[in-house]
């Protein structure tokens, strides 16, 4: 239990278990399924990179500093919140991220089944090939790519200064939004979609 400082494990192998808290992290982790809980919310200004090989792993990280995650094939959970920004990447595999609080986020998650909870905040997430469910809260600007499936789109609410944009692969997709203003722009759709659009200008 950190009240600053930092650490550093390299070449990790095994179902590893790591409680953290307050204190400046980077981790490099072989194959297994890891479990991670990092909480920096006693930081300010925290500096945080978590690297993983293929694994069912499970990430909880609580920052108001910069985190950097790379996961690898697997069915991985991450949970983020402090209001941070997170850069996240993730190889194949059904992946579920949720991101709690004001935060700045840059997703990337490879093929499969991907799961995204994200609140208030700026987000630029990428998915691949799969059906992928996004919703967002009431974020700022957002660009959300995902690719090919039938993948769902919502989000619950926008801001008169909001400013998002969608590409949906090919697929039967569906796109939901529950405007309070801004704007969105829509592109690359094809398949069977369905749009739900209110109070947004499009």
């Amino acid at each position: 239990n950190g009240a600053g400082g930092a650490i550093k494990v390299s070449n990790s192998s095994g179902d590893d278990i790591f409680n953290l808290a307050n204190i400046n992290t980077q981790i490099s982790a072989s194959a297994g399924n890891n479990l991670i809980n990092l909480d920096n919310s006693g930081l300010t200004g925290d500096v945080n990179s978590i690297s993983l090989a293929a694994g069912d792993d499970q990430l909880t990280v609580k920052s108001s500093g910069q985190t950097t995650i790379r996961a690898g094939e697997g069915t991985n959970q991450i949970n983020l919140g402090g209001g941070g920004s997170f850069s996240v990447s993730a190889g194949s595999g059904d992946d579920q991220v949720t991101i709690q609080d004001l935060a700045n986020s840059t997703l990337s998650l490879g093929n499969g089944n991907n799961t995204i909870m994200a609140q208030d905040g700026k987000h630029v997430i990428t998915t691949g090939t799969g059906n992928d469910n996004v919703t967002l809260g009431a974020g700022i600007a957002s660009n959300i790519n995902v690719g090919d499936g039938n993948d769902n789109v919502t989000i619950t609410k926008t801001q008169t200064n909001s400013s998002f944009s969608v590409s949906l692969g090919a697929g039967n997709d569906s796109l939901k939004v529950n405007g309070a203003g801004g704007a969105i722009k829509v592109s690359n759709s094809s398949g069977d979609d369905i749009f739900n659009l209110a109070n947004i200008n499009t």
